[in-house]
């Protein structure tokens, strides 16, 4: 029977293992029912497109890890290598309820385990399911373990940072054939598949969101694709997209101003660089986000820019799945947050100054955290492109 190739050895999955099994461990937890398609990854290598339906990873303290999923899926679980750590594998057909078929394996494999943690802030999970799952397992005890595994991959391997990498080249390429396709009297549509198409040409896998292609007005929308607007002279085109690389995503924010904008536009775009540059001069194993929260904002409020401020001002990033890239518990780039930075772990850090429904320009940079500073990953230029 053919194969899937894991993207990381059977060493690297078992030390995940190990440390989320003493996360389990300080958390109380003896049965970790893990429901996320980024952490169900994680863990073990398995992924299946079909990230809508039911599955479950069921990690004991000690003992076999046990996968539930989708009948249609049978082909995925079987492929997965010999030295993968899935022990076995139960599934449930297209009729079946499939939080009965989880609540007996549970009970008959982990009889004695009777404090269960559960990812509660994880959609995939649903509060239907969880309430079906906690009724049928009357007797044990639910702990919420939302954050257990995302407080674990919060830092990243040396081979993870690979992926990264990886992707940042591509996001770059993908990027300059973009800005490239960007001129006054082109549809967004058209900038969109030049977007799309290279992305995938130069090696990415599909990715967790669609790039925002932000045509004039639309960059003042947050979170735009493509509707058929043309580009106009003087009006900004926000472009941000990330490549995937074994589910791992380097995003990047660049604009194109084509001709001569209206000053305001012209103060935001012109503070971007400034203000991003501050924030990445603080970033280092110990500094908290709230200083580089701080050293952003400080260049946008003397610029006179702080009213287009609306958003935080970045993220952490790790291995993802529709429909975002960012770590499924973001550490987010916001003022006075204590979270402080540790060597190895991989942000987002952007700026998007938008007027709502009227314009946005921005600029974004997916960096690493080193020993002593930051590694940028992504490379292209960030200051706005005029055209």
């Amino acid at each position: 029977m053919a194969q899937h190739t894991l993207p990381f050895s059977r060493a690297e999955y078992l030390d995940r293992l190990s440390r989320t099994r003493a996360a389990m461990e300080t958390a109380g937890v003896e049965l970790l029912l893990v429901s996320s398609p980024e952490n169900i990854l994680w863990l073990t290598g398995y992924q299946a497109k079909g990230i809508f339906a039911f599955q479950i990873l069921m990690v004991p303290l000690a003992g076999e890890v046990r996968l539930v999923t989708r009948g249609i899926e049978t082909g995925n679980i079987r492929c997965m290598p010999d030295e993968a750590v899935i022990d076995d594998f139960q599934t449930y057909g297209d009729t079946a309820p499939p939080v009965s078929t989880a609540a007996a394996l549970i009970g008959a494999s982990y009889p004695a385990a009777r404090r269960l943690g559960v990812e509660k802030t994880n959609p995939s999970l649903g509060v239907g399911r969880f309430e079906a799952l906690a009724a049928a397992l009357d007797g044990h005890t639910f702990l919420d373990a939302g954050h257990l595994v995302d407080r674990v991959r919060l830092v990243k391997s040396p081979a993870e940072i690979d992926c990264f990498r990886r992707a940042a080249a591509i996001t770059d390429a993908a990027m300059t054939d973009t800005i490239a396709a960007v001129k006054p009297g082109v549809e967004d549509r058209e900038i969109a598949a030049v977007s799309l198409a290279s992305l995938v040409r130069h090696g990415s896998d599909y990715c967790s969101t669609w790039p925002n292609v932000m045509v004039g007005w639309r960059g003042g929308l947050a979170h735009a694709a493509w509707d058929g607007t043309k580009v106009k002279e003087g009006e900004p085109v926000p472009l941000e997209f990330a490549a995937s690389v074994e589910r791992y995503h380097s995003p990047s924010f660049r604009t194109v101003i084509p001709g001569k904008p209206k000053e305001e536009i012209a103060r935001a775009a012109g503070c971007l660089v400034e203000a991003h540059d501050a924030g990445l001069a603080v970033i280092a194993p110990g500094r908290t986000v709230g200083e580089v929260d701080a050293a952003i904002r400080a260049v946008v409020t003397e610029a006179g820019c702080a009213r287009y401020a609306h958003s935080r001002f970045g993220y952490s990033i790790g291995l993802s799945f529709p429909p975002t890239w960012a770590q499924s518990m973001s550490v987010d780039i916001v003022p006075g947050s204590p979270a402080a930075f540790e060597e190895n772990m991989l942000f987002h850090i952007l700026l998007y100054l938008l007027e709502p429904a009227e314009f946005g320009v921005a600029t974004s940079q997916t960096v690493l955290v080193t020993a002593s500073g930051i590694e940028v990953l992504t490379k292209s230029p960030k200051a706005p492109v005029y055209i």
